[in-house]
């Protein structure tokens, strides 16, 4: 079987790992780089000498670079469907693959590691402020590859391209490394929201991400989403040390340096929130925190519903 050694946490081993989903292809998987399986030992860097993940044991045969393995297993596996023949198709694909490795994943890893990982070595406002520039100018490129090619990056079928596009959500090892436990409130009937998928993702996962951070281990997070009039409602629910109410706007204002009492731990860059705001805006929405100290935080944010028919929108929530 399949062997894929990596921690899952690992946006490049989450791609193979996506990829393996949309195979239907069964392996194990040693969690390399986790605390106990240092990327530093003899065995691990007799596989990879640069000593990352991921790296593939396909019945004796080793492989690393992401790409690579995403590639080799689509080629081996696949019906052709997410990695085309050789042909114009097939390299379009390749390129866009290429695009997020070697253009999009650079220009934001800094503010990746600034405001998702809170790395203090990552808080130079400077760089941080470049790396949400390099961010947005891939952004846009990449949304006007979608309305030309759209739904999705090199035509109308699922391709490898988007399985790399799609591999940032770390949220779920986050809530298992504190033992948190998220529910989710999503009613079947919920209409839909007029949204830019990429920037609402960015936003949501910024929102949980916090609420993660500020949560004691143990706890449970909700995330609901509702009909709100004419827009749908989303909000996370922590439990952390809630935010006085002095400072429920200023935590969104750029590089705002606040006290503990905000919410804001020492070191950090308080762009996060800013950015998500922006974002949502943009959209027609409005983002907000409703909180009391001591008692945890609600981030709420709202975004208009999509119009069912000519003049006519969803009827309003009760």
């Amino acid at each position: 079987m399949l062997k894929i050694l990596g921690r899952p946490t690992s946006i490049n081993v989450r791609k193979v790992l996506w990829t393996c989903a949309e195979l239907g292809l069964p392996y194990t998987l040693e969690p390399w780089g986790s605390e106990g399986w240092p990327l530093q030992w003899p065995q691990f860097i007799a596989l990879n000498p640069n000593a990352m993940v991921p790296v593939i044991d396909d019945d004796g045969f080793i492989l690393w670079e992401s790409n690579s393995i995403c590639r080799y297993l689509a080629d081996k596996y696949g019906d052709g469907a997410l990695l085309p023949p050789p042909s114009p198709q097939r390299a379009l694909v390749e390129q866009w693959m290429d695009w997020q490795a070697l253009e999009l994943n650079p220009a934001w890893r800094y503010a990746f590691m600034a405001l998702v990982r809170r790395s203090p070595q990552h808080q130079d406002a400077a760089q941080l402020a470049a790396g949400v520039d390099g961010w947005n100018r891939a952004m846009c490129m990449l949304e006007r590859q979608l309305e030309r090619a759209g739904p999705f990056i090199t035509g109308a079928r699922l391709t490898l391209a988007d399985v790399v596009r799609y591999a940032t959500d770390t949220v779920r090892a986050q809530l298992d490394d504190k033992q948190l436990r998220l529910e989710t409130q999503l009613p079947a009937t919920l209409p839909t929201a007029h949204a830019d998928v990429e920037k609402t993702t960015w936003v949501l996962i910024n929102l949980l991400a916090n609420a993660i951070r500020y949560s004691p281990p143990g706890e449970v997070l909700l995330l609901r989403a509702v009909a709100w009039g004419d827009m749908v409602r989303v909000s996370i629910h922590d439990r952390g040390p809630g935010i006085a109410p002095e400072y429920h706007r200023r935590i969104f204002q750029r590089f705002a340096e606040l006290p503990a009492a905000a919410g804001q731990r020492p070191g950090s860059s308080g762009l996060g929130l800013s950015i998500s705001r922006e974002f949502i805006s943009a959209q027609g929405g409005r983002l907000w925190v409703e909180s009391t100290v001591g008692k945890g935080s609600v981030f709420l944010f709202t975004l208009p519903l999509v119009v069912v028919a000519a003049g006519l929108e969803a009827d309003p929530a009760d």
